[in-house]
């Protein structure tokens, strides 16, 4: 398993160590829970990107057709 140092803000830190307490997580579970989630919507808003990408390369495409 990988180990990283990582430095964050205090207020970050106190926000952080809250919900972790709350949640009855550990600081791995949490890392790995948020990056996890972190990179799932990225996937997502890039694909909404290339979704509506693509409809107005459509649609431009139909404008100039009818030109």
């Amino acid at each position: 398993m990988a180990r990283l140092t990582i430095n964050i803000s205090d207020r970050l830190n106190e926000q952080m160590r809250e919900f972790i307490k709350e949640n009855n997580l550990t600081i791995t579970t949490f890392i790995h829970l948020a990056v996890s989630k972190y990179i799932e919507s990225q996937e997502q808003t890039k694909k909404w990107q290339e979704l509506f990408t693509k409809l107005i390369k459509k649609e431009l495409e139909k404008k100039e057709l009818k030109k």
